[in-house]
């Protein structure tokens, strides 16, 4: 649904990933001229923490949406919250 949205202002917006693929073959392409938009609802499985902290450290914005089931973003291994941007003060 929010691609159909985004295409509408942006020609170059891609879904990931596609039927058949796999994240890390899109990951790799990403870099800080993008942005991703993760979004997370209910039970979430472990590669999106994985995912993000892949994009954090590649330096990819990365814009995370979530229901109010899941709380809190859990830290990501030694990035720490990837959506803070390495700021303990950040806002969510």
């Amino acid at each position: 649904m929010i691609r159909r949205e985004l295409i509408q202002v942006r020609s170059d917006v891609m879904l990931l990933p596609a039927p058949g693929d796999t994240i890390g073959e899109y990951l790799a392409d990403l870099n800080a001229k993008d942005l991703a938009i993760v979004i997370g609802l209910r039970r979430r499985v472990p590669a999106v923490g994985l995912a993000t902290a892949a994009l954090a450290e590649a330096g990819v914005p990365v814009v995370y949406m979530s229901d109010v089931i899941a709380g809190k973003p859990r830290a990501t291994g030694a990035l720490g919250d990837p959506l803070s941007h390495g700021r303990p003060d950040a806002v969510r």
